[in-house]
């Protein structure tokens, strides 16, 4: 890791970093950049760094602390920190494990937000393999939801008091591997369809071949 730390979010000590990965079995590497890099516990030693000496820490002493997978459980709205830089997690349902680069407090409410890569023998995957910039990966935060159970994942988008969507999406099986589908939409507004103001309601959808179709049933006022 070439990383570059500065004190926009102390004490946390974030910033860009470029990481290597080296495959053991061929010896091949490829290199991400992330820009808000961060190493849990690092302890800054000025002499170290004047010298331009190498710092080294194990993977391995990351291992006690969470990880992406604590998303999954329903006691928790949402979470701060994963607590670890990188990661590896399966997380679209296909019994393969992506690279997940977290980017420490850049998500919405400073959670931490994810940046998601398919990786293969000959590292990080690119167009039109690549998932890191389509839905739902690039939207990857604290605050997103995994169900391994249906295989779906929901994203949350804060937007004030009555002003919050969440998003879930159902992992298919595709020609091209694993894709998600938007399937059910449930968004907070104080208008109505027409822009006139009717206090805050929830509006909940079925999506259906792309066509949103109001749940009556789960749609109305709310008290707030």
């Amino acid at each position: 890791v070439e990383w570059f730390p500065d004190n926009g979010l102390a004490p946390f000590l974030t910033g860009p970093a470029n990481i290597t990965f080296t495959l053991k079995e061929s010896n091949k590497s490829f290199t991400l950049r992330t820009e808000f890099y961060h190493s849990p516990d690092f302890e800054v030693d000025w002499e170290k760094i004047n010298n331009g000496e190498v710092f080294e820490m194990k993977y391995s002493d990351f291992k006690r602390y969470s990880t992406v997978k604590e998303l999954t459980s329903k006691n928790k709205e949402h979470i701060w920190s994963v607590g670890i830089p990188f990661l590896f997690e399966d997380v679209n349902f296909d019994s393969t494990k992506e690279l997940i680069i977290v980017k420490k407090r850049a998500g919405q409410r400073w959670t931490d937000d994810y940046e998601v890569y398919s990786i293969d023998e000959f590292g990080a995957l690119n167009s039109p393999y690549n998932i890191t910039n389509s839905l739902p990966y690039v939207k990857f935060d604290g605050f997103t939801k995994f169900n391994p159970e249906d295989k779906t994942i929901t994203l949350y988008s804060s937007g004030g008091a009555c002003g919050s969507c969440y998003e879930t999406y159902q992992a298919v099986v595709g020609y091209k591997g694993v894709k998600f589908i938007l399937i059910k939409k449930i968004v907070y507004d104080y208008q109505d369809k027409n822009g006139n103001y009717i206090g805050c309601h929830i509006y909940t959808y079925d999506v259906v071949n792309g066509r949103e179709v109001l749940i009556e049933s789960e749609s109305g006022p709310v008290d707030l």
